[in-house]
């Protein structure tokens, strides 16, 4: 993954109780892993769903993809893991693609990819990408 003015890398430090009786990362953690990623690439951007609500649109995941390659094993949590989020425009959606890796970026060990759309608030219906976020992530 290229990273860019729209990416941003996150470690991420698994508590032990993360890790199941075979020393492998619970499932369940890695959404809760990407979930933070994009949270802190929308705080860097400035994005405040709350804003976009003011202006009656609203913000919502459409399709959640994970894809689990290998596990996680505790001694990767000492060498230390990052999560790589970038986003990108792609027609009506926003989407914002990750790659949860080592530190030396030679293991991935999962990757997702994220759906956005944007709705009117009164409808539920979806529309356009809001002129607010698209110069605010710099897309044209």
């Amino acid at each position: 993954m290229e990273m860019n003015s729209l990416s941003v890398e996150l470690p991420i430090y698994p508590l032990g109780q993360h890790f199941d009786g075979y020393g492998h990362l619970n499932n369940a953690y890695y959404p809760v892993y990407f979930e933070e990623g994009r949270y802190t690439l929308a705080r860097k951007l400035g994005f405040e769903p709350d804003s976009m609500i003011k202006d009656g649109k609203g913000f919502i995941v459409t399709d959640a993809r994970y894809r689990y390659i290998q596990p996680v094993r505790r001694f990767h949590r000492e060498r230390g893991l990052i999560i790589l989020t970038q986003l990108e425009k792609e027609d009506f959606h926003l989407v914002m693609r990750q790659q949860l890796v080592d530190i030396t970026r030679r293991n991935t060990f999962a990757t997702a990819r994220i759906l956005y759309c944007f709705t009117k608030i009164e409808s539920g219906k979806p529309t356009k990408i809001p002129k607010k976020a698209l110069d605010l992530f710099a897309f044209s």
